[in-house]
Order: C-alpha cells, then sequence, then structure tokens
C-alpha cells in the first residue's frame, strides 16, 4: 500500500508580456497562453482569500466588465463555474466559446484604456513534500490537524487541475478510495467544497466526517 505523501506548493507570479486592449484580443491570448496563466487568471481570488465571495470570480469578468463595460458577457464570464472543471484545457475551451459568442453578435468592439489594459500572468508552482506522510486512517487524520492551508489547497484544488485527473476527487478521497478502499469515506470527502469556505473549515469538515467514520 502506497502511504499518503503530504504536499505543499509555492507559487510564483510572472508577467507574460502579453496584453489585451480589446475582446479580439482577449480571446487570441486566451487560445495561445501558457495553461499556467488561465489557471491563475481563474484562482486568483483563491490564493489570496481561500474562499470565494460575492462578486467576480475570475480575472476576465472583472476586465470585461470594468474596463470593457461588457456587462452581459462580464455576467457570463462570471456564471462559469470553475469547480465543474477538471482540467485547464476545458476550463479554457469554455472561456474562448464565451468570449466568440460574444463576439459573433457584431457588436461595437470596445477598446480599454491604457491604463486598465488585460495582462496576462501566470504563476510557476514548486511543489514541495513536507515530511508528513500517512500510512493509515489515525495517521491521516493526526495530519489533517496541523498541515498547512496552502497543502490543503494543493490537494483539494491545485493537484486535481494540474494532474489533470479524469474525476472530481481530490488526492485525499482518491487515496481512501484506491490504497485504504474505504469508498464510502471517501465519497464524503468528495462531497467537501473548498471553493466556497475557508480552508480551515474545510479542515474541519474533514476532521469531522475522518473521526466520525
Amino acid at each position: 500500500m502506497e502511504p499518503f505523501v503530504f504536499k505543499s506548493e509555492y507559487r510564483l507570479v510572472e508577467l507574460t508580456g502579453q496584453t489585451a486592449e480589446n475582446l479580439n484580443q482577449l480571446l487570441h491570448f486566451l487560445r495561445a497562453v501558457n495553461g499556467s496563466s488561465i489557471f491563475y487568471h481563474t484562482h486568483q481570488f483563491f490564493f489570496e482569500h481561500h474562499f470565494a465571495e460575492e462578486g467576480f470570480n475570475n480575472d476576465f469578468a472583472r476586465w470585461v466588465t470594468q474596463a470593457l463595460h461588457e456587462y452581459e458577457l462580464g455576467e457570463r464570464l462570471n456564471y462559469i463555474d470553475i469547480t465543474s472543471f477538471f482540467s485547464i484545457a476545458g476550463l479554457r475551451e469554455t472561456l474562448c466559446h464565451v468570449v466568440e459568442s460574444h463576439l459573433d453578435k457584431g457588436a461595437p468592439l470596445q477598446t480599454a484604456r491604457k491604463d486598465e489594459l488585460f495582462c496576462f500572468c501566470l504563476s510557476r508552482s514548486f511543489v514541495l513534500t513536507m515530511g508528513t506522510v500517512a500510512h493509515n486512517l489515525t495517521e491521516l487524520i493526526e495530519a489533517i490537524k496541523v498541515v498547512t492551508t496552502d497543502s490543503l489547497f494543493y490537494h483539494f484544488i491545485e493537484s486535481r487541475l494540474r494532474i489533470y485527473k479524469q474525476s472530481f476527487d481530490n488526492d485525499f478521497s482518491f487515496w481512501l478510495a484506491n490504497q485504504l478502499k474505504l469508498t464510502e469515506l471517501a465519497a464524503a470527502i468528495t462531497e467537501i467544497d473548498p471553493y466556497f469556505k475557508s480552508l480551515e473549515a474545510v479542515r474541519m469538515e474533514m476532521l469531522e466526517k475522518l473521526e466520525g467514520f
């Protein structure tokens, strides 16, 4: 049986040098930029705050609304449920489709001011092992109590999108099902939503489910 190896990731944000002043340019770069840039601009808020709040849930929706005053498109982009994707490729395709379908309507092209250009960034992740492993359920519970929220973020959100798992499992539920054969408990952990609550709340909910099993 393979143990659960706790990991964490540290991010370095870089400017790509690619900027957009209108929707045509935005669509061009949405198709062309590195997947790390798509990930950054759809998950930046979670990096900073660890959970979603009311308002814009991605940088693209914010920019087309505030800089281009394209309110209908901004609303459509904001309605994209980033929690429903398990690949950046799928998320990119949806973003492009929404912008392209808006452009197909033939509305006049709005141009952002020079100080409001969309500047594409990307997030480079450095994954580190933390020296903490779990060989059984008891050890997993004890580790969850003390690991950092960055580690929880990595195992609940980032690894699923970056590694392109063909499921909505997080690393914890995947390990519980495949290594400990605790499929019922794994399903309960999969139901935890890390997007709309703090990661400390995620920790507490996870511990409640694990300890109550």
